[in-house]
């Protein structure tokens, strides 16, 4: 019977998955959930807890605070969020002041960046 079957834990993200007729399947099926997923670590050090999300934004997602302050008792306005441009590896960092997330400031600041490399391309 299913119900008596052992279930089955995704290495990714942990969910226990009840196995259907074919287990193999199951898991197949709930891997392909985790395709468009990005893999991010905890970066407080020594934790090591995984994020998998589909987040297409530039800020971090709900369960990234969410862990960070349960598990480490920090606050959003305690994070510094660190971008490094794939095109020159600069960092430029958004710093979260406050409750209210700063979506446009930081949007201004990636911008920037990147119109200074399009603003070098146009030199060539």
């Amino acid at each position: 019977p299913v119900d008596k079957r052992p279930k089955l834990t995704c290495e990714l993200c942990g969910k226990q998955l009840k196995a259907g007729a074919s287990p193999n399947s199951t898991l197949r099926l709930h891997m392909e959930k985790h395709k468009d997923h990005t893999l991010d670590i905890c970066p407080v050090e020594n934790c090591g807890h995984t994020f998998y999300s589909s987040w297409p934004g530039y800020t971090l997602p709900a369960p990234v605070y969410e862990h960070l302050l349960t598990a480490h008792g920090k606050t959003a306005n305690q994070m510094k969020t660190v971008y490094e441009c794939k095109e020159c590896g600069e960092e430029i960092v958004c710093v979260q002041r406050g409750v209210r997330k700063l979506y446009e400031e930081w949007s201004k600041l990636l911008v920037e960046h990147i119109m200074l490399h399009e603003d070098g391309r146009d030199d060539d």
